[in-house]
């Protein structure tokens, strides 16, 4: 959006916001869409002809398609950063292209400045939300080791996400002057547990079971004691549960689901929404897109039913 709507949108949560609410904002991040802006930029102007928007983000995959396989090959950092860059554009749908390549106003985002624009309307912020990003995700001690040496630079934030090529952050901001409580693991008995870890098969020696699960990003967890690992066999994918129905002792299991949150492994749910999908909508995305929008606002793809 451009810079008036923005500001008027965040004006707007300021006023709305209850004193323990929380505003959810998503951006475009720096620096890693200086290089995606690059891409954006050449997209625009080689599907500039082209008047209907889902033909136009047709012709920019096509192009990116190209562009990817030629680049592919090539040994040159530089080279392969881009044949990735396209390749996402060649692999996205034509609503995402239409939308973020291919829209007339998307602009990125350097953590300070979005810190600047919260507080000068009255907002203060929170935390990130976004740790199913890896560049959310910071190397154990990076901000201690770059505060240490001296080398933050002109905001420590933005250093970090130099240093972690940031290129997408989700924000939550609270009220300026809302109460805020500290972290105790208790609180994770009022909370509910989704994930979409997808469980392989049993350990192959007797003295070790243990499975391998597959995290969305590709990552495997082992658990370290079956203890752990059996409520997660037991929940369904991206369904949720009460952490206090899957663990008879919540809070001696804390910090590895927090870490586990963290990772992206699973979603730790403060509030789970009350609305059901909407039948008539999930049957017209299913049918457009082949997936529907949960009401935590997932895509969801269904596995087809398998016959007898």
């Amino acid at each position: 959006m451009d810079d008036a709507s923005r500001d008027e949108l965040l004006a707007f949560a300021a006023r709305a916001l209850s004193p323990r609410g929380l505003f959810y904002v998503s951006y475009n991040a720096l620096p890693g869409w200086s290089v995606r802006g690059l891409v954006r930029e050449y997209l625009c102007a080689q599907t500039q002809g082209i008047g209907d928007p889902g033909a136009r983000a047709r012709a920019a995959r096509r192009a990116a398609e190209k562009l990817a396989s030629v680049l592919q090959p090539s040994d040159h950092p530089y080279s392969r950063l881009m044949a990735v860059e396209f390749a996402i554009v060649r692999d996205a749908k034509d609503s995402y292209v239409a939308h973020e390549y291919l829209a007339e106003t998307n602009r990125a985002y350097w953590q300070s400045e979005i810190l600047v624009l919260l507080e000068r309307h009255g907002l203060a912020f929170v935390a990130d939300a976004d740790f199913a990003y890896p560049s959310a995700r910071l190397p154990e001690g990076l901000g201690r080791w770059v505060d240490d040496e001296g080398l933050a630079g002109r905001a420590r934030c933005d250093t970090l996400d130099l240093l972690c090529y940031a290129q997408f952050r989700c924000a939550l901001a609270s009220r300026a002057g809302a109460p805020r409580e500290p972290w105790r693991a208790s609180a994770v008995r009022e909370m509910r547990i989704a994930s979409n870890m997808v469980a392989g098969p049993e350990g192959g020696t007797d003295d070790d079971r243990r499975r391998s699960f597959k995290t969305a990003a590709g990552y495997d967890v082992v658990f370290r004691s079956e203890e752990m690992e059996r409520p997660f066999l037991e929940l369904a994918r991206g369904a949720s549960r009460p952490v206090e129905a899957m663990f008879e002792r919540p809070e001696e299991v804390a910090e590895d689901l927090v870490l586990l949150h963290r990772s992206g492994a699973v979603e730790l749910r403060s509030w789970e929404s009350p609305l059901a999908v909407c039948p008539i909508l999930r049957a017209r995305e299913q049918a457009a897109r082949g997936e529907f929008t949960s009401p935590q606002h997932l895509r969801i793809a269904e596995r087809p039913s398998r016959g007898p």
